[in-house]
């Protein structure tokens, strides 16, 4: 499961920027015989979060939240593997602009 939050930033009608919050979960629906044994997080392509070497039934990471512009186009991509080398693979596209606001 891939959670992605956004929250832009607003003074006087005026955006001043966005968090983004991702929020990855993975479990193994074997309990335990093929165990998670890495999860990765692409943004724009490039790596932004991996687990490094794990071996869990249930796995949960939230990263530092990424800073962004208020109109954004981001394109989110989660990878899971277990132990015998399957992907779950998740990807999601999202617009800062179409986020909830916050008046400061």
């Amino acid at each position: 499961h891939l959670h992605i939050n956004v929250l832009c930033h607003y003074i006087n009608d005026e955006c001043q920027g966005c968090d983004v919050t991702y929020t990855l979960t993975a479990e193994d629906l074997t309990g335990g015989v093929m165990p998670i044994v890495g999860l990765d997080l692409y943004v724009n392509g490039l790596p932004y979060y991996s687990s490094g070497p794990i071996s869990e039934v249930f796995f949960e990471y939230t990263p530092q939240s990424m800073e962004t512009g208020c109109a954004d186009i981001i394109d989110v991509e989660m990878v899971a593997l277990n132990l015998v080398g399957l992907e779950a693979y998740i990807p999601k596209t999202i617009d800062t602009a179409d986020h909830e606001m916050i008046e400061e």
